[in-house]
């Protein structure tokens, strides 16, 4: 067994432990609408990270291949988990009866079993096989059909949520900023009357779900205006 450590391993493991950071952070707030979307979705990420870090770091092929195949447990929650937050969060989570639930989770959950049986066909990866970049050895695989179906479901997943956050005028640089609406549909409170408020949209959060979240978290899950507690 050996490992190797190349810059991107250390950027995977502070990717990891920022998605960490805001896990603990949203955790404070897990019993709000929209927190455990957005918690599977830090969750998804940090892991996404770590396998792909040790995967990397890793020059054994066994360790590798299974990192590979643990990867697939963030790749699906991120999307999935995005999908879910931004229908929460735009007030459209009565559409969310159990059956699309269902229907939506079957996709990501036959790609998780698929890729941990991986080794039994050849719908995730034809091949597999340790090459060599300079002097770093990293893991080549040739995709296999479900694979671009899981990809473009994935997209299709984070399509429909960028739309839904654009139709919503969610600003990255200042998410939740504008109030009337709490980000995770959290605590009552009064609607401020203040010209600008009014002419921002009446209730409407301002902004993208992005990397502003990193430096404006706390805003947003405190909230500016009024919400809905589950």
């Amino acid at each position: 067994m050996g490992w190797q450590f190349p810059l991107y391993v250390f950027v995977l493991l502070a990717a990891t432990l920022i998605s960490a950071f805001l896990t603990l952070v949203v955790l404070k707030y897990r019993d709000r609408t929209c927190a455990r979307s957005l918690i599977i979705m830090f969750i998804s990420v940090g892991w996404w990270s770590l396998m792909s870090a040790i995967s990397l770091a890793s020059t054994t092929f066994l360790i590798k291949r299974i990192s590979y195949q643990l990867v697939y447990l963030g790749a699906v929650g991120v999307s999935v988990g995005w999908f879910f937050f931004t229908i929460e969060y735009t007030a459209k989570s009565s559409i969310l009866t159990r059956r699309r639930i269902l229907l939506v989770l079957a996709i990501p959950l036959i790609t998780i079993a698929l890729a941990f049986s991986g080794t039994e066909h050849t719908l995730i990866w034809t091949e597999m096989e340790l090459a060599k970049f300079g002097s770093i050895l990293y893991l080549h695989v040739e995709y296999g059909k479900w694979f671009y179906l899981h990809l473009g479901y994935s997209y299709l997943l984070v399509g429909i949520g960028a739309v839904l956050a654009e139709r919503h005028r969610l600003d990255a640089r200042d998410l939740g900023v504008v109030a009337g609406v709490d980000v995770l549909g959290l605590r009552e409170r009064e609607r401020p009357e203040s010209p600008a408020v009014e002419a921002s949209g009446e209730g409407d959060a301002v902004g993208r779900l992005g990397l502003a979240v990193v430096s404006d978290l706390h805003r947003v899950l405190d909230g500016l205006g009024p919400g809905v507690r589950e």
